[in-house]
């Protein structure tokens, strides 16, 4: 009589493949570029128009150095590494989505990317290194305090590219926001008071696709209020693409250039 063998938990008795890498994790959010031969998600975030035109924007990164906050599963990354960029250092806090970039690093051979596990705000605020550009899509939207995120940004570099919801200047919401939003701060900057509209987020615990931040609620601000900072942290070339209104809020993208790094506060 043969034994009963059984194949221990946690492991892949299969050949090596690509698809084994990607199934590690499950619920991808990015279709990952078609030479991997791969199933994942369905959103074209290896081959974004927003970031392509943004690349186009700040003049290409060609030989760049790039600090991305949030790279997510690692798509404008790569993009970034295509266009040019020496390397990009790219920090996650999201422990899933940390595993997807390394995944991506892997199979896509993505040798200048440095992906870091853990807040970028207090890495921000801690670091004296300098970057060509500062890519920051989809996380303006997600801290507590983005004024404060974009001055330590504007610390390390004269050009940014930012993808974020926003509040309507007139402090207007449309019902599926309205829903969202369980408070109103008035915080006082620059010697006035700015409104931060403060907005629920869901439980990460109930997807293995969660994309937001790293708490239970996150600061949205008026369109106004985050373009007049750029201008008074010296970014006075503010270019606008990619502005409509979805089911999550109005949003935008944006590329902002400060001409000269004397300029750059203290």
């Amino acid at each position: 009589m043969l034994t009963r063998i059984l194949l221990q938990p946690g492991f892949v008795a299969a050949l090596p493949s690509s698809q084994a890498a990607i199934d590690l994790i499950p619920e991808w959010i990015s279709n990952l570029p078609d030479k991997l031969g791969v199933i994942a998600g369905h959103a074209p975030l290896f081959d974004d128009p927003r970031a392509a035109w943004a690349l186009e924007k700040l003049g290409g990164v060609q030989g760049g150095r790039v600090l991305e906050l949030g790279p997510m599963e690692g798509g404008h990354t790569y993009m970034l590494l295509r266009a040019g960029a020496a390397d990009v250092v790219a920090i996650e806090a999201n422990k899933q989505a940390y595993l997807k970039c390394l995944i991506a690093k892997e199979l896509l051979k993505l040798s200048g990317a440095q992906f870091l596990l853990g807040d970028f705000v207090p890495w921000l605020a801690q670091t004296n290194l300098y970057f060509d550009v500062v890519w920051a899509t989809g996380v303006l939207d997600q801290v507590i305090n983005p004024l404060g995120l974009l001055a330590c940004i504007a610390l390390r570099t004269d050009k940014i590219h930012v993808f974020t919801h926003y509040i309507p200047d007139d402090g207007l919401v449309d019902t599926n926001l309205a829903s969202s939003i369980i408070a109103v701060e008035q915080r006082p900057h620059r010697g006035r008071m700015i409104p931060h509209f403060m907005r629920a987020l869901p439980d990460s615990s109930t997807t293995s696709h969660y994309s937001g931040g790293l708490y239970t609620a996150s600061a949205w601000l008026r369109r106004i209020d985050i373009l007049d900072e750029l201008k008074l942290l010296g970014f006075s070339q503010i270019e606008i693409g990619f502005e409509s209104a979805t089911d999550n809020g109005p949003c935008f993208a944006f590329v902002a250039k400060r001409c000269a790094s004397g300029n750059r506060p203290t």
